[in-house]
């Protein structure tokens, strides 16, 4: 704007701002735990299930709101299964357990760096962040070497030795336990079996009513096969030439 007003060479600059707030990261809220569903097929917990049900059961008054109602259902079920089969406990590997004095700490200061962080993003903040991250990664390097070390150690001694337990033992310890998974029979009257020890019953019962009874069959069979030609061949010796 040069003129006689402003004796100036500078022109004028035109901007745009953003105004936004200011981001706040709230914690997200803790789901319910889940239910060990591996309890139910014991029948003393399914027993103390129902007990705990009906002794919690609610009356159905009149009028109810049926919001409430379910709500207060909802809370009832999930309370009593929770007494009855528990919780489900999370499983950590092995070499997560050996190393836990070590790895617990530090994945605890992983997780105060990143909440510090969401709570002030500064580069400070993020430069611990960062080192929290590479001393987690380092230490679980260092204790799944350690593991597998100890574990082909053992193997190597046991297999010198001959005690072949010990080296199925470990060839056990490194593989992940797969879940027994058994199929369901039906009895002879038609109802399910799931009972593992029942179930051994019912194959026997079936194997036994296969094998003890005696077959009659006519020799009038016999000529209804159809009747293939002798190779005579098969009977020669073999010749290298």
């Amino acid at each position: 704007m040069h003129s006689t007003d402003c004796g100036t060479d500078h022109p004028l600059v035109r901007s745009k701002l953003l105004v936004a707030p200011p981001k706040f990261f709230c914690s997200s809220t803790k789901c319910s735990p889940s239910i060990n569903t591996a309890a139910m097929k014991n029948d003393s917990s399914i027993s103390l299930f129902k007990s705990l049900l009906s002794i919690k059961a609610m009356p159905d008054y009149p009028g109810t709101n049926v919001e409430d109602a379910w709500s207060k259902f909802r809370s009832l079920v999930m309370g009593s299964a929770v007494s009855a089969f528990g919780h489900r406990q999370r499983k950590q590997p092995d070499w997560f357990r050996e190393s836990a004095n070590v790895l617990i700490p530090a994945v605890e200061a992983r997780r105060e760096a990143r909440l510090q962080l969401k709570t002030r993003n500064t580069r400070a903040a993020k430069a611990r962040l960062l080192t929290a991250k590479g001393n987690v990664q380092r230490l679980v390097r260092v204790a799944l070497r350690n593991f597998w070390r100890k574990i082909s150690t053992e193997g190597q001694i046991c297999s010198e030795i001959g005690d072949f337990r010990g080296v199925y033992n470990g060839i056990k310890s490194t593989i992940e336990p797969q879940p027994a998974r058994t199929a369901s029979l039906l009895s002879a009257q038609g109802s399910l079996i799931q009972d593992p020890s029942v179930q051994l019953d019912r194959w026997v019962e079936h194997y036994s009513s296969i094998y003890s009874t005696e077959k009659h069959f006519t020799t009038d069979a016999l000529s209804h096969l159809p009747q293939l030609p002798v190779l005579h061949n098969l009977d020669a010796e073999i010749s290298f030439s």
